[in-house]
């Protein structure tokens, strides 16, 4: 049934501790990351040449997508969650950047790290999962990793607004890289986090009872 499949999903994923952190993390992530989207715009149509350099911004967005992805076709870290982590803490540094509003061409590459490390997290989080959980469960552990993504980014995008009117936009985008950056710090120091290691290639063995069975076919027609 319908509960015993979701009953089944959540005893995989709290079977594994480094999951369980992780997906912590991620959900923190998410609700900054969702903030961003927000509080970007304000800042940029206050601080800068507003949409025109926003476009800019989310050009450059893409482009660091496509260099993230290059990286994770190039890096096959053997520790991928440290990796993921490391990379991730370029979000809330994002944060912190804009909440400086520095010039435009800092922001330019600071976003370009930033949607690098998106599309590296995800692509080694995805491939890092299909390698740790058996086949049969896969479905309904990525459904809980979706889930809780799903959840959290328009519960960051509904505090945003409230958040930059209380406080002001600066210090929002100050508290959302608190709000990201400090679960992936403490999440790399989970040891489940860091003994995962990526699973090796098996070398292609040569079925020798198929080599076998072929030679003795051989010898009986002569």
């Amino acid at each position: 049934t319908f509960l015993r499949d979701l009953a089944d999903g959540w005893n995989e994923v709290a079977s594994r501790r480094w999951l369980v952190a992780s997906l912590g993390a991620f959900a923190f992530g998410n609700l900054a990351f969702a903030g961003f989207f927000v509080l970007g715009p304000v800042t940029i149509d206050r601080f800068y040449g507003g949409a025109s350099d926003w476009g800019l911004l989310m050009g450059l967005f893409g482009l660091g997508g496509v260099v993230g992805g290059a990286i994770a076709l190039r890096w096959r870290p053997s520790r991928p969650l440290v990796a993921c982590f490391g990379m991730l803490l370029l979000a809330p540094a994002m944060l912190l950047l804009l909440s400086a509003t520095p010039p435009l061409a800092a922001l330019a590459v600071g976003i370009i790290g930033f949607s690098s490390s998106i599309a590296f997290v995800n692509t080694v989080w995805h491939t890092t999962v299909q390698e740790q959980v058996p086949a049969e469960s896969l479905s309904r552990v990525s459904s809980y990793d979706w889930m809780v993504s799903l959840l959290i980014f328009p519960a960051g995008s509904a505090l945003a607004g409230p958040m930059a009117d209380a406080f002001g936009a600066r210090t929002a985008l100050l508290a959302f890289a608190g709000i990201a950056g400090i679960p992936v710090l403490l999440v790399l120091l989970v040891p489940a986090v860091r003994d995962v290691r990526r699973r090796e290639m098996a070398p292609a063995v040569p079925d020798d009872s198929a080599s076998e069975a072929s030679e003795a076919a051989e010898q009986a027609a002569a």
